[in-house]
């Protein structure tokens, strides 16, 4: 899922979204909440918030608490995990030395890197719940990036 929030003016992020939880227990969190309230938006760690339009504000409705965003300076936000699943797909690297058949991937996007940093997969590693029925690590070859891997 894919979604813009036309008032957003801030820093990438990567947030477990809250809906009604006690402040206090957020403050005691280590990583980032995104806050949804009825009109705004707000941030745990340096308490950034924004106004949502009605198009931002529909968008939003379809998130849950638990589910994992990213949002980029321009206000592009993606919803990474569904807490509604219960499953999570770790897409680690675009990457592939292979070049098998039956692979859909053209030959540019298996030599671009692609997926995210080290330090952001990490931290959603890290954000996933530890009771998930099911992990997917994938990639174009997972392995290629050995240390993130393993």
């Amino acid at each position: 899922m894919t979604a813009y929030l036309k008032d957003y003016h801030s820093v990438p992020r990567m947030a477990r979204v809250a809906r009604l939880l006690e402040t206090t227990e957020i403050q005691n969190d280590r990583y980032e909440f995104m806050i949804v309230q009825d009109k705004t938006i707000c941030f745990s760690t340096d308490g950034y918030s924004c106004e949502l339009d009605d198009i931002s504000r529909d968008s939003i409705a379809v998130l849950h608490t638990g589910d994992i965003v990213t949002i980029n300076t321009k206000g592009i936000f993606n919803r990474i995990f569904d807490s509604q699943e219960n499953n999570a797909t770790v897409f680690l690297t675009s990457l592939c030395n292979s070049n098998c058949i039956m692979c859909p991937t053209t030959d540019g996007e298996r030599k671009n890197e692609g997926g995210m940093s080290d330090e952001w997969m990490i931290e959603y590693i890290e954000l996933l719940p530890e009771n998930l029925n099911h992990v997917v690590v994938t990639g174009g070859e997972p392995t290629s990036r050995t240390e993130l891997f393993f």
